[in-house]
């Protein structure tokens, strides 16, 4: 953490909703055709010892690139509520795998039904914020918090103090 910057809240991540893991499941085998299908390109379907290795190639980069395919969508995991940022932080493949989103480039949260806090509404597929190089921020959202209308109001307290 940065120096001045103060924990105001720690928690994890609740049991997830279906359909998220049903969208993240169809985002990433989009990714990994993709991926297959320009790395590989038409031989992907060849069968014998070139099959084969096509099929090691890409499980390896299945499994090299999920680290960093969750860094950008990570929402589940250990959740940290600073005075600046929120991080969210997870074990994926053995790895640690940590997001870091500055308060001040998402926009102001909202609670759902399932006591989960939003920053833009996935399923609206609403825009969750902008980074200062103007890129959009990964939809975040909180699952399942404890405790959830509580951290809300911290969460906007501490957006109203980091923007002045």
């Amino acid at each position: 953490m940065d120096p001045g910057e103060t924990v105001l809240w720690t928690g994890e991540a609740g049991p997830v909703p279906p359909w998220y893991r049903r969208r993240n499941a169809v985002i990433a085998v989009c990714v990994y055709a993709t991926l297959a299908a320009v790395i590989v390109g038409p031989s992907i379907l060849v069968s014998g010892w070139n099959g084969l290795l096509n099929a090691a190639v890409l499980a390896l980069l299945s499994v090299l690139t999920r680290p960093l395919w969750a860094r950008w969508s990570l929402t589940l995991g250990h959740y940290t509520v600073t005075s600046r940022r929120i991080i969210v932080e997870r074990r994926i493949n053995g790895f640690r795998v940590r997001r870091s989103e500055l308060l001040t480039d998402l926009t102001t949260p909202k609670l759902l039904e399932d006591g989960s806090i939003a920053f833009g509404d996935p399923r609206e597929q609403e825009n969750p914020g902008h980074r200062a190089s103007g890129l959009l921020v990964p939809p975040l959202v909180l699952h399942k918090v404890p405790d959830a209308e509580h951290v809300l109001a911290l969460i906007r307290e501490a957006q109203r103090d980091a923007r002045g």
